[in-house]
């Protein structure tokens, strides 16, 4: 009588473990970057440069009529570079709420869509051949609950191009993300719109840098608790007391 036997292409419990924790490292350390850089460019001036209500108020009403249009433009031109927010956060200084939050959920789609098919397209085959196993594992996951997977992720990260590039790897059908897309941003896009002014004052202080940061080490550390748990439980699972003997 033999015993079941874990399947070798799985990671082992303890392998579980140990890969939380680098990972939240490397989510520390890249949270670390981030704020260092973000302050560096908030006090360069670059960031302030870029996402100044003025100038941006500048760009879109030179348009004229065709302000929505330019308006969505700018959305797609910054999206690529994390800077898509700050259009959106003064739209309602731009064009009537209705419209501002009409316009700014239809340029976040349109945005987001740019940079996923720039992404898919410029090498996505070669990224997906390299990316680690567990992001692989990650991603089929994503690919059995699309709709679910890029809704929630947009909730939750809202424009940011990183769900693009992710996407952009895995095998989601452009007609699952789109509608993903639309269906998670919206509410928080009209969100961000209502808010206006105050949002953008807000992002062009150092404070929204560190609270970033911040955040990151707080979802890197329910990560490895969330890792840790999932390790034990294999573990368990994986006891000899446990195995199911077969003929």
């Amino acid at each position: 009588m033999g015993m079941i036997e874990p399947d070798v292409g799985e990671v082992a419990p303890a392998e579980r473990g140990a890969l939380g924790a680098r990972a939240a490292l490397a989510a520390i350390a890249v949270a670390a970057v981030v704020v260092t850089a973000g302050y560096w460019l908030w006090s360069s001036g670059s960031v302030s440069e870029l996402s100044d209500p003025q100038r941006i108020r500048g760009l879109v009403g030179a348009a004229g009529s065709a302000a929505p249009l330019a308006f969505i433009a700018l959305l797609v031109s910054l999206n690529p570079f994390f800077l898509a927010g700050a259009p959106i956060w003064i739209s309602s200084t731009l064009f009537p709420t209705p419209l501002a939050i009409a316009y700014s959920i239809v340029g976040a789609v349109v945005a987001s869509t740019a940079t996923h098919l720039a992404a898919r397209y410029a090498g996505a085959d070669w990224a997906r051949s390299r990316i680690p196993r567990r992001l692989h594992r990650f991603t089929e996951r994503v690919e059995q609950r699309p709709l679910r997977s890029v809704g929630a992720l947009r909730m939750l990260l809202w424009i940011n191009p990183g769900v693009d590039f992710l996407m952009a790897v895995s095998q989601v059908r452009l007609r699952d993300y789109l509608l993903g897309t639309l269906i998670g941003i919206a509410l928080p896009t009209a969100l961000r719109v209502y808010v206006g002014q105050k949002g953008i004052e807000a992002a062009q202080g150092p404070n929204a840098w560190v609270v970033a940061g911040l955040l990151t080490v707080v979802l890197a550390l329910v990560l490895v608790r969330r890792y840790r748990s999932d390790a034990g439980a294999a573990a368990v699972e994986l006891a000899p007391g446990d195995d199911t003997p077969v003929g």
